[in-house]
């Protein structure tokens, strides 16, 4: 099996932070890692190829075919970020460790020194007020990060185990001298409605973490279309 970091620009950053945007619980990570790339719009300077991807591909807005992947951005700002979005996690257990290791060690390569993952904590009807939950490479990591609003007491209680490459990453991110910080919203698992709401959630810890600029007007909008699906989905089964 084939896992591939193609590296089309050198680049090397100081005190980097990775922050990772993939498929998962109502794709709350992907919505927001995608918003905070349209929004600072860095550098592409790699991409992952892999068999560990599905037999498929997708169809952009221009009607191009594009091959499943993961895209590496680097954003120069107040700190150094690189951004990961990635099409698809592995589609077997296998891909996942073969996939998060060659990851792990490419972001220390170039400079990464923390790594963010994003995902979402399924629940039946989540509130609008979006409990985020915290987890940590290691305990002292939690000092950082003591004064957003992340829930760390009780993410063991409501969370226990995160499935997938979000998961792998911050709990091995350790083994490679990295610490790692694992952001998980109330959300639910929908295929047809992305979770913009919760994505949001997300949008507002990074913003502090990353020190950066968001404007939330888009996303916003993207809200207010999703509760207005809800509601008709809401009544459609009643």
């Amino acid at each position: 099996m084939v896992v591939i970091i193609k590296q089309f620009k050198k680049i090397k950053v100081k005190n980097g932070i990775f922050v990772e945007g993939m498929p998962g619980v109502g794709n709350v990570g992907l919505v927001a890692a995608s918003y905070l790339v349209e929004q600072l719009k860095p550098e592409i300077f790699a991409e992952l190829h892999s068999n560990y991807f599905g037999h498929a591909v997708l169809i952009k807005p221009n009607s191009e075919i594009q091959i499943l992947k993961g895209t590496f951005y680097y954003y120069k700002g107040k700190k150094d970020i690189i951004f990961y979005i990635g099409d698809q996690q592995s589609t077997i257990p296998e891909g996942t460790f073969i996939l998060v290791n060659k990851i792990l060690s490419f972001l220390k390569k170039i400079g990464v020194k923390l790594v963010i993952t994003l995902g979402g904590v399924q629940k039946m009807a989540p509130s609008k007020q979006r409990k985020v939950y915290g987890a940590v490479s290691e305990e002292k990591v939690k000092e950082e990060f003591k004064d957003l609003n992340i829930d760390f007491e009780n993410s063991s209680k409501n969370v226990g185990s995160i499935i997938g490459a979000i998961g792998m990453l911050s709990g091995y991110s350790k083994y490679y001298g990295l610490k790692s910080l694992c952001l998980l919203v109330e959300s639910f698992s929908s295929p047809f409605v992305p979770d913009h709401i919760g994505a949001k959630a997300l949008l507002e810890i990074l913003e502090k973490i990353l020190e950066v600029k968001i404007d939330y007007s888009r996303i916003n909008k993207k809200i207010k279309e999703q509760e207005a699906l809800e509601e008709k989905l809401s009544k459609a089964i009643t």
